[in-house]
């Protein structure tokens, strides 16, 4: 999934295992919790340079100090980071946080790193989704992948041995090559086997959004408001929610405005993370052009209770699927669990769901898969 972040230079130091960390700030406020304390971290790379010597290791941190463009206050300086920098650390700091080729180039070294350890933000969540080294979450995620460790409640009797696994994951990792090169699953479009209505021909027909049968439901999303890591974390769970309930995934019903709360063109990062164009392909309506769906859902809850029920051919529409709170939380949230992970760049496992990862000459037939382990061209999630 990661093949077209692959391709991006790295600020890596060569022959060394490298460490992002991704620090939340610019828009809480200091006595906020989801600004993991310093100490945190702190305790993170001095228990991580006990296993590996601190010659061997190259720590990298990214964050920011100014607010979104909306507020001209902030909450944090640039002093704030010294103890980083005392630490032997590279720090990114405020790298243009309206410029999209610098958000990528965040998710790139986040995505592509030995070890990456996370904060309490969706915009951790997006590259976590595509490390399959070594990933390191704080305790907040409520089904985590197979390669990542909870990085709090560090008393527990497993804590020791899940660190020196995941550390030593990232060391093998880093002991091979540092990219595959842009070879990998080319991302296809899908031939249309029939003559579609006006509304059916307006459909994502990139292999991603079509996991099953042609003739299966399709489920069409909205778009988020607010930063481009909740806006794509959306789109990775409705992706993985349509594929745990046999639909297809139709697209996105965009918002009217593509710029984030950061001012970022969400369009472009979509462009940039699946392959030239695919925002085309995503997405298809906006909310002032919104059309009248078969069924419409309020959340997931909602949808899958009635998943089965749903005609072939129905296009349906949920306009949440990834809440944050409540006792709903943790039916919203796809099970994203699965099999071990594989070290190649052109697969990414996240449990149930399989996608075939997208190309720039992406023309070639669509074969569903059966399941995860039936679908050799694809991407494991």
């Amino acid at each position: 999934m990661r093949k077209h972040l692959d391709t991006r230079p790295l600020l890596f130091a060569a022959g060394k295992v490298s460490v992002v960390i991704h620090l939340r700030r610019s828009d809480l406020e200091r006595g906020d919790t989801r600004a993991t304390p310093d100490e945190y971290y702190y305790r993170l790379a001095k228990e991580i340079g006990q296993i590996l010597p601190a010659e061997l290791l190259d720590f990298h941190v990214w964050s920011s100090t100014k607010n979104i463009p909306a507020y001209d206050y902030h909450y944090w300086t640039s002093k704030d980071y010294d103890g980083y920098r005392e630490r032997g650390m590279t720090v990114h700091l405020d790298e243009q946080i309206d410029n999209n080729d610098d958000m990528i180039k965040a998710w790139t070294h986040m995505a592509r790193a030995d070890i990456f350890i996370m904060s309490q933000s969706s915009f951790s969540m997006v590259p976590a989704y595509m490390n399959t080294n070594c990933v390191i979450y704080p305790s907040n995620i409520d089904a985590p992948l197979e390669n990542w460790i909870n990085g709090r409640n560090e008393a527990r009797e497993s804590y020791k041995q899940e660190l020196e696994a995941c550390v030593g994951r990232a060391q093998k990792h880093a002991g091979v090559a540092a990219t595959t090169g842009s070879a990998g699953v080319e991302n296809e479009k899908v031939p249309q086997v029939r003559e579609k209505t006006e509304m059916e021909s307006k459909t994502c027909n990139l292999k991603v959004c079509n996991l099953h049968e042609a003739q299966v439901p399709r489920l069409y999303i909205l778009e988020h408001t607010d930063g481009a890591g909740h806006r794509m974390k959306s789109i990775l769970e409705a992706i993985a929610i349509a594929w745990r309930n046999t639909l297809n995934f139709g697209g996105v019903v965009g918002q009217l405005q593509p710029l984030t709360d950061q001012h970022i063109n969400f369009r472009v990062i979509v462009d940039a993370l699946f392959g030239p164009d695919a925002s085309r392909d995503f997405f298809l309506y906006n909310i002032s052009s919104r059309p009248n769906f078969a069924m419409e859902f309020e959340n997931v809850r909602k949808l899958e209770a009635g998943a089965k029920q749903l005609p072939a051919g129905a296009l349906v529409y949920c306009s949440a699927v990834n809440e944050w709170t409540g006792p709903q939380f943790q039916h919203t949230r796809p099970e994203l669990k699965g099999p071990s992970h594989v070290q190649h760049h052109e697969h990414i496992q996240l449990g149930c769901l399989v996608l075939s990862w997208f190309g720039p000459n992406s023309r070639n037939s669509h074969v569903p898969c059966e399941s995860p382990s039936s679908c050799v061209h694809g991407v494991t999630l």
